[in-house]
């Protein structure tokens, strides 16, 4: 698949992604949903790797796109509540939900299983001055946060809460918007 073919399939869905920062893979294995790709966030810009299928490990010579920090014109993160199967019976958890907007009018959209990488991520933007939104102040949970196990039940616990009081519209419990 060549890049242009690459963003019009991109385009018009939502890609399952693992994330790659300073050679740590998040999630380092999926739970859910086989990644389609992988983003890994380099220097001077986001590589995005085919993933090879039931390895979920990036395919080092199949590069989908190539995306310099110069051309991004924001990058957004929220949390999407999902159904998860519990043993035997419907739970939700709760993934990641990346949008990258480039300064061309494309916009790129992905869903990782992980969050725990958000200080780290955002630190990386922040230090190459990439424009990076956070309306449920997530990285801010992660950070203040005792563990990660103790930042994700806080964020199952109050998330509708904060959609709420922040007037934010949270993302489904399925592949579609409400």
């Amino acid at each position: 698949m060549d890049r242009q073919t690459f963003r019009d399939f991109a385009n018009r869905r939502i890609l399952q992604t693992t994330l790659e920062i300073t050679g740590q893979t998040y999630p380092n294995m999926p739970i859910q949903f086989p990644p389609y790709c992988c983003l890994v966030f380099g220097e001077d810009e986001i590589t995005i790797y085919k993933i090879v299928p039931l390895t979920n490990t990036k395919k080092s010579k199949k590069i989908y796109d190539v995306i310099a920090y110069r051309d991004i014109e924001e990058i957004e993160i929220s949390p999407v509540k999902k159904l998860s199967f519990v043993i035997i019976a419907l739970g939700t958890r709760l993934n990641l939900d990346l949008i990258i907007s480039l300064s061309d009018g494309t916009i790129l959209h992905f869903e990782c299983e992980d969050m725990v990488m958000l200080p780290q991520l955002s630190s990386l933007l922040s230090m190459l001055q990439v424009p990076f939104k956070d309306p449920f102040d997530l990285v801010e949970v992660f950070e203040k946060s005792t563990s990660d196990r103790a930042a994700y039940d806080y964020l199952e616990e109050n998330l509708e809460k904060i959609a709420e009081q922040k007037n934010i519209k949270l993302l489904r419990l399925t592949q579609m918007e409400d």
